[in-house]
């Protein structure tokens, strides 16, 4: 019934279109294969969809579980791909080490197991050695997977 309106009213018309193939082409799978390369290639290197540059909406094909003895069989958990760290709240605290001085203030830094971050908000408590190499407890700002952010612990005023 809303085919024959949508067709009286002239906005679209459906056909049905069957169109003879002939037999597979000697490069189907050829052209098959590398379509499917460079799809998967530009899902890995550009992504799908917003925030794709804190790594959102990129393809992460599981790793190929090790093949022990001669079986060839992997369980289900083993093509799982590793977990990302899970999302900490701003405020968390870190232990962050100092990697360089920024231009415009602060510092590059680097946590065990995470991205380099920055290290640009508040001011190092006093007793700490803000330097390069050192070990330093800060608190998350933006828990960012590609880029995090830190900020130094508020000095409590007694």
């Amino acid at each position: 019934m809303r085919r024959a309106a949508q067709e009286r009213e002239g906005v679209f018309r459906i056909h049905d279109f069957r169109q003879e193939v002939p037999g597979p082409h000697a490069q189907a799978n050829n052209w098959t294969q590398l379509a499917l390369e460079l799809l998967k290639e530009a899902l890995r290197e550009w992504g799908v969809g917003g925030k794709t540059s804190s790594g959102y909406g990129r393809l992460v094909e599981p790793k190929q579980a090790a093949k022990a003895g001669a079986g060839t069989t992997t369980s289900a958990t083993a093509s799982r791909a590793p977990a990302a760290p899970v999302k900490r709240n701003s405020g968390s605290p870190a232990k962050v080490k100092i990697l360089g001085v920024r231009p415009k203030g602060g510092f590059d830094v680097q946590e065990t197991g995470r991205a380099q971050g920055t290290l640009t908000l508040g001011a190092p408590p006093p007793g700490t050695v803000a330097e390069i190499g050192a070990e330093v407890d800060v608190l998350v700002h933006v828990d960012d997977p590609a880029r995090p952010q830190y900020k130094w612990p508020a000095v409590s005023k007694k």
